[in-house]
């Protein structure tokens, strides 16, 4: 069956799978249930509205499975299968299947394949990574279940290793193994980061930040950026700002360490009982009251000295900040963007975007003259040292300036930044999209053209 072009722009998703022209066959909604590993795609009003008019034209992708209790009872579904019949599971087209089934329509064109657990959300993961309205959360899951499925087929094999699994997720998703780690310690965020984070307060690139954090300074963290944001008329504190907070926390954290470390501040629970009085013991009874009245003593000298260290960390604090104030004022007033100083601050710069901004790589070759990576996708650590070592273009004022904005690490920051600079930001967008159509197009011809020369 020949897959028709979608009927409008809101019409179908492209798949990975569209390119193959499998041959289809017409299955019962009511035998198909959506997979227990992938996203649940949400329909909207105008492809439910496609679907009513045109039917689905891109067949999905369904395995056989045995239906088991959780199938006849899943939520919402009204299905027509019995306890240990073979049903069919969706590995790739739940949006599709679920507007069909609004639509009222009893059947869906369907490519059928015998897969495993793990091949089944390989295809998942690789087809919804393609996405551009992927949530990070989302990939973040999928990359999570995708490497503990790989730990599940291998646990048999004791040498079998994490590392070893994420390295797989890597290969199937042509990923770099530092994007898939980071990737994946999104799942550690706390709840109302990943709730911040699906309601556009913070980016994913201060996530990556946070996750490294316990959940209780997540929280801390999240409520500094709350409070930056409401007093900066919306403005959402850079990634360096972020930064700088942490190491503000962890710096306040070890002073408090160090001064829980030094002699007499440490917390007693020393507790004196009341002389009591016999008749014939008098001297007991003095030599209590004396024990009472050192432990007094003791205690007054501990609490002289705790006071007297708090008056030291104080004071370290104070002239800590005073001095940054100081030294950020006579750089102010004597610093200058001279050459010596661009060649010192931009090799920094560059390392640091490098780690936190994927569209680097593109900059770097369009504007360095950086060569392509040497693995083909993503330049390494010690090849971004090597090329830092020795540029192949001079460093100037105006890549200075570009690598200021970009270490923003804020879109919407980067763009309104770049307006004051006459870029216009709306006509780049439009030329992304096309280059990136043109280029889909392109590995689409190939790869039909391929297949039919096999």
């Amino acid at each position: 069956m020949a897959i028709a072009a979608p009927h409008s722009p809101a019409a179908e998703e492209k798949s990975p799978l569209a390119d193959m022209k499998p041959v289809s066959v017409n299955l019962p909604l009511n035998k198909i249930v959506p997979s227990k590993t992938n996203r649940h795609a949400v329909v909207d009003d105008d492809f439910l509205e496609s679907i009513r008019q045109h039917g689905v034209n891109q067949p999905i992708l369904v395995r056989p499975v045995i239906a088991d209790a959780i199938h006849l009872t899943h939520p919402g579904i009204r299905l027509a299968i019995a306890l240990g019949e073979t049903i069919y599971e969706i590995v790739c087209g739940e949006r599709r299947w679920s507007a069909a089934t609004k639509a009222g329509h009893a059947t869906i064109p369907a490519v059928v394949r015998k897969l495993s657990d793990a091949e089944a959300q390989e295809l998942q993961v690789v087809e919804n990574d393609q996405r551009r309205d992927l949530d990070p959360l989302e990939r973040a899951r999928a990359y999570a279940q995708l490497r503990d499925t790989y730990l599940q087929v291998h646990k048999e094999d004791p040498k079998y290793t994490e590392k070893q699994a994420v390295e797989e997720v890597c290969a199937r998703v042509n990923r770099e193994s530092r994007t898939v780690q980071q990737v994946i310690a999104l799942e550690k965020l706390d709840a109302s980061v990943k709730e911040a984070l699906r309601d556009g307060e913070i980016q994913v690139s201060h996530a990556y930040e946070f996750c490294r954090r316990y959940h209780q300074e997540q929280r801390e963290l999240l409520k500094w950026m709350r409070s930056n944001i409401e007093h900066s008329n919306g403005d959402v504190p850079s990634v360096r700002r972020l930064k700088r907070e942490i190491q503000f926390m962890d710096d306040s954290a070890e002073m408090k360490r160090k001064q829980m470390s030094l002699p007499g501040t440490e917390q007693t629970s020393v507790q004196t009982k009341p002389a009591t009085l016999k008749k014939d013991d008098h001297g007991k009874a003095k030599q209590q009251n004396h024990s009472a009245a050192d432990t007094e003593r003791e205690r007054q000298k501990r609490k002289e000295e705790q006071e007297r260290n708090e008056k030291r960390v104080l004071r370290e604090t104070q002239v800590r900040i005073r001095f940054e104030s100081d030294l950020l004022t006579a750089l102010a007033a004597k610093a200058s963007i001279s050459k010596a100083f661009i060649d010192h601050i931009v090799p920094q710069l560059i390392l640091h975007i490098w780690q936190s901004i994927a569209s680097f790589d593109r900059f770097a070759q369009a504007v360095l003259g950086w060569p392509s990576p040497k693995n083909g996708t993503v330049y390494h650590y010690q090849e971004v040292k090597n090329l830092i070592a020795k540029p192949k273009r001079k460093y100037t004022p105006s890549l200075l300036a570009a690598l200021v904005v970009m270490e923003q690490g804020n879109t919407e920051a980067l763009e309104k930044i770049s307006k004051s600079f006459g870029v216009d930001t709306k006509k780049m967008r439009i030329k992304a999209a096309e280059q990136l159509d043109a280029e889909a197009l392109k590995s689409a011809q190939t790869s039909a053209k391929g297949k039919v020369a096999r």
